[in-house]
């Protein structure tokens, strides 16, 4: 038989069954492992796994402590058990970096080593603890990754399984989900969030810097939040609720609702309505819905100036305008779905906003 399409058939083999669907079928073996390692220097912490759980959390000490959980699953419980023996953790030291990983010998050539794999399963559940201050670089392949009370940069790779971060507080991070949700909770940085096809949730949470978070398939929320957050999704609902800066958002066909602003916005959605509510209103704010409508909010004490226009609907506005008229002599009547003008005296706030069905501006 040729050896590339024997090669081909093994691996179409291997993944034409699920991790789930293998570990049902095949003998198991199990070990708990503990370790630790003293660091002379701060490092930057590299962590690699293929599947299984990781608990990351951070300490004020200059030393690693790793506890595993290995289980193995083979056609056998010897063959379980032996698989088991030769899978061992791999702790790499340099000068700046200490790189974690699971090595394990499977067979002596590659044919070995690809009918092993198509016939077990190597599952590894971590928990470490780690300098806080130390950089973390996570590259996983499929499961959950939980990080806890870190203080240094945080470099996420996920390609399947969910993200929590809790009380991490970090000048950077750089995270990416494949397919997995997101938790980001009483924590403070800035950086960048991006997932394939997951929620995101960012709670109790200040930005230090911008946070930029780019969510091709799933919903976003923005809950009881400080600094400034750009979002830019494909079909996402985005809710924000609680937001003291400024907050920029694009977005296709889902609905936009931003509630409970302290700041300014700056909201494009093509085919999406947007509803958006201010506590106290600041600076500049462009809001356009290309296909949809726009209902703002503002608190009874508002003034500053309007510039509404809507293209097939019409304008509303709950409070008194002094409208700016133009001359209809030169420019022809004014559009019925036009409003420009101030509410009281000019502030320094500003509201441009323009819209393909009807406009709302409501007093709270």
């Amino acid at each position: 038989m040729n050896l590339a399409f024997f090669l081909f058939c093994l691996s179409f083999r291997l993944l034409s069954f699920s991790p789930s669907q293998l570990a049902m079928a095949l003998e198991s073996a199990t070990e708990n492992v503990e370790t630790e390692r003293s660091l002379r220097d701060l490092k930057s912490i590299l962590i690699s796994g293929q599947q299984g759980e990781i608990r990351m959390s951070g300490w004020g000490q200059d030393r690693v402590r790793v506890l595993l959980k290995k289980t193995v699953f083979a056609e056998t419980k010897e063959q379980a058990q032996a698989l088991l023996q030769k899978t061992n953790l791999s702790i790499l030291e340099t000068p700046t970096t200490v790189e974690l990983r699971i090595a394990s010998a499977r067979g002596e050539n590659l044919i070995d080593r690809l009918q092993t794999r198509a016939k077990s399963q190597i599952h590894v559940d971590w928990e470490v603890k780690a300098p806080w201050n130390s950089l973390l670089d996570l590259a996983w392949q499929d499961g959950d990754i939980i990080v806890t009370d870190w203080r240094g940069v945080v470099r996420v790779r996920n390609n399947a399984g969910a993200l929590h971060l809790d009380m991490v507080h970090s000048k950077n991070i750089d995270l990416f989900l494949g397919t997995g949700n997101a938790e980001l909770t009483n924590s403070e940085f800035g950086g960048k969030i991006a997932i394939q096809k997951g929620n995101l949730l960012v709670q109790k949470t200040k930005a230090t810097s911008q946070v930029y978070a780019e969510v091709v398939d799933g919903e976003v929320r923005i809950e009881r939040c400080e600094g400034n957050f750009q979002i830019q999704s494909e079909a996402s609902k985005i809710r924000v609720a609680g937001l003291k800066g400024d907050l920029s958002i694009r977005t296709n066909s889902e609905p936009v609702e931003a509630k409970g602003i302290e700041g300014s916005v700056e909201i494009q959605a093509q085919g999406a309505s947007i509803v958006t509510d201010f506590i106290k209103p600041k600076g500049l704010s462009w809001i356009e819905s290309e296909k949809g409508q726009v209902e703002i909010s503002l608190p009874p004490s508002f003034q500053g100036f309007l510039d509404l226009f809507s293209v097939s609907g019409d304008t509303v506005v709950q409070f008194p305008v002094n409208r700016d008229r133009q001359d209809s002599s030169m420019f022809g009547p004014e559009p019925p779905g036009n409003v420009i003008g101030t509410v009281g005296s000019k502030s320094g706030v500003e509201f441009r906003v323009t819209a393909k069905k009807y406009i709302r501006v409501i007093r709270q």
